[in-house]
């Protein structure tokens, strides 16, 4: 189905095929959708009825951070999935909230170049982006409580996890004097492509004074998602910034972002080194012999400065106190065996 619906699969019922408990029966696209019980699926609940409980449930696209935690508030929607950092506070004094944070979970804010750009085709000038970046700013900041500078792309928990491994810090005069170095002791004029969200925008803002405070002079280019997405594609821009999750897995971080022809390798890089170590991580079940691989790699990706990390978050889930029995997992809440209280 998925080949015979290409793009338009999942966006109807009769281009949607599952196995869930769940089945789509509704698409507006930009809006919302509604999926259904099946009353087929093989998980019995207490109840001995076939999972879910509940009959059905509409998804609501709600893009505004301040809108979504006032719906909820409000009592118009029961969940919502990813609580922005500036509402956490006031959502924890909510006697009808029930907040919950992802322990497997965070949000990374990150950033790349375009391997097609001239203005970052020298290492030194996006060796000096990298040192003029404050993190424990961004963190406070813009986390509010809730995050914390970010230095190596693998976070604490992970395989292959090292705070022994090279990384960068706030460091001006070096940002300086590595943009002279690469004949740009007047500063050079770059473009930050961005996807028109609140926190990308408040990111976005504090970036440019970080960069113009070494010479580096930020034009800001601010898209819808999909947009910017078409964008990065082409590679036709000079610096970009993204947030991105975590997996299971650091293979499935790392070469998902840095292997060669990777679809979310959105630099463009084709880095020799860092397939053949990524590779040499995946042929082994040895932990050993994988952390190894993959301090390697990272120790590329700081050595190429193709891309780079700033600070990440915690991420918080919220329902309604009446919603019970949702669960936590790697991937969000889990809903399969919710059901609202009268």
């Amino acid at each position: 189905m998925a080949l015979k619906a290409g793009d338009k699969y999942g966006t109807s019922p009769d281009t949607t095929a599952g196995t869930g408990p769940m089945k789509l029966v509704e698409f507006v696209g930009g809006s919302h959708h509604v999926i259904q019980r099946t009353g087929q699926y093989w998980e019995k609940g207490v109840d001995g009825q076939p999972l879910t409980y509940f009959d059905t449930v509409r998804w609501r696209f709600i893009k505004d951070d301040t809108v979504r935690a006032t719906e909820l508030r409000t009592g118009n929607i029961q969940w919502q999935d990813i609580v922005a950092t500036k509402d956490i506070a006031a959502m924890k004094q909510d006697p009808n909230i029930v907040l919950a944070e992802n322990p497997y979970q965070v949000t990374c804010y990150q950033f790349t170049f375009s391997v097609k750009s001239e203005k970052f085709a020298d290492a030194r000038v996006r060796k000096a982006v990298h040192y003029a970046i404050d993190r424990e700013s961004l963190a406070k900041v813009l986390g509010q409580g809730y995050g914390a500078p970010h230095y190596w792309f693998l976070t604490p928990g992970y395989l292959g996890y090292d705070e022994s491994l090279p990384h960068y810090t706030f460091d001006q005069a070096k940002a300086k004097q590595l943009l002279a170095e690469a004949g740009y002791p007047n500063g050079i004029d770059v473009g930050l492509l961005i996807i028109n969200r609140e926190l990308d925008q408040q990111e976005a803002q504090m970036l440019k004074q970080m960069l113009g405070d070494v010479g580096i002079r930020v034009s800001i280019e601010a898209l819808e998602r999909i947009a910017w997405l078409d964008r990065v594609g082409t590679l036709k821009f000079d610096m970009a910034i993204y947030q991105t999750g975590v997996r299971p897995d650091p293979d499935s971080i790392l070469a998902g972002r840095f292997q060669t022809g990777e679809q979310k390798n959105q630099a463009g890089m084709s880095d020799p080194v860092i397939d053949d170590w990524l590779a040499k991580g995946r042929a082994s079940f040895d932990d050993k012999v994988r952390a190894a691989a993959y301090a390697e790699v990272q120790k590329r990706i700081y050595e190429t400065a193709q891309y780079g990390t700033m600070w990440m978050s915690a991420i918080y889930g919220a329902f309604n106190k009446k919603v019970k029995g949702w669960r936590m997992l790697q991937s969000g809440a889990e809903i399969r065996y919710a059901w609202i209280e009268a």
